[in-house]
């Protein structure tokens, strides 16, 4: 079910992370879990 140029690395060098979308939507992820998990402490602190 795999796709295989998923495996494949991109040999294009305009391809990286940051302007495909994937790199700005992993950022987005870890922002949002970095949020929520500081987010979580300080309820945890408060309450």
């Amino acid at each position: 079910m795999h796709d295989p140029q998923v495996e494949r690395p991109h040999d294009d060098p305009d391809a990286t992370p940051e302007r495909t979308g994937v790199g700005v939507l992993i950022g987005m992820v870890t922002v949002l879990l970095v949020v929520m998990a500081v987010m979580g402490l300080i309820a945890y602190v408060i309450l």
